[in-house]
């Protein structure tokens, strides 16, 4: 009798911290806008991140540029030779590339009030 009834207990528990996390979530996320009731918006209604969004766009780009990529992060990654040669080797393809590319002359292109 003991068992079924700490199964049990386990069961509604379980149950009920599901619903309550699934509850919870929804309302992080939902409605996106805010509902309206004659017309006026009522935003405390709102889920709050899509209400907040602004703010937090705001803060998570403050905290990426000021302590995942500081500016001592790129100039150590922009001195590193490997990543030099490499750019320099991708930047001499399309150079070549653009210059073996046979293009029209100007005076085709441009309009003939501009040429005059």
């Amino acid at each position: 009798m003991t068992w079924a009834r700490a199964l049990l207990t386990i069961f509604f528990g379980a149950l009920a911290g599901g619903v309550t996390n699934r509850l919870a979530i929804w309302m992080l996320f939902h409605p996106y806008e805010p509902p309206r009731l004659f017309g006026r918006a009522i935003s405390w209604m709102q889920g709050a991140l899509p209400k907040n969004q602004a703010r937090l766009a705001s803060a998570v780009g403050r905290a990426v540029g000021t302590r995942l990529l500081t500016a001592d992060d790129l100039a150590a990654e922009l001195q590193d030779e490997e990543l030099r040669e490499t750019f320099e080797t991708r930047i001499r393809e399309i150079l070549a590339a653009l210059i073996e590319e046979e293009n029209p002359a100007l005076s085709e292109i441009l309009p003939d009030r501009v040429l005059e």
